[in-house]
């Protein structure tokens, strides 16, 4: 069963509110700690649809995000207009490749994953 840990709701067609998030890592004792970001040689939120609990990878979308505090792990995505032009319900991760080579994902358990929900608009322009 997919665990949702966040959710991000936006207008179909708008590419504002950004979505703003610290980046986080989980010690073995339970205790979350931001990413240091810095030197960090890619960022990005991935989104695919939903297929029941899991995503459906065939569908996923990378986007690059806006580091804008890399010691304390705080990211921004801006939607483009492509990513809200159809109402639906994504799973979406952030994954970074730190500056030591290393790759992470956030949220990192099996099955954790941020909802990303484009809703239906009033209409209009």
């Amino acid at each position: 069963m997919a665990k949702i840990l966040d959710r991000y709701v936006i207008k179909q067609g708008a590419t504002l509110p950004a979505f703003t998030r610290t980046l986080k890592t989980r010690t073995s004792a339970g205790v979350e700690t931001p990413i240091d970001l810095t030197g960090a040689t890619s960022v990005s939120f991935i989104y695919s649809e939903q297929d029941g609990d899991e995503p459906d990878q065939s569908t996923s979308v990378t986007r690059s995000v806006t580091v804008t505090d890399a010691s304390n792990g705080v990211v921004v995505f801006a939607p483009v207009a492509g990513d809200t032009a159809a109402v639906g319900q994504f799973y979406g991760e952030f994954y970074a490749v730190l500056a030591s080579g290393d790759p992470i994902r956030v949220p990192s358990d099996k099955g954790e994953y941020i909802e990303f929900c484009v809703v239906k608009n009033v209409g209009g322009p």
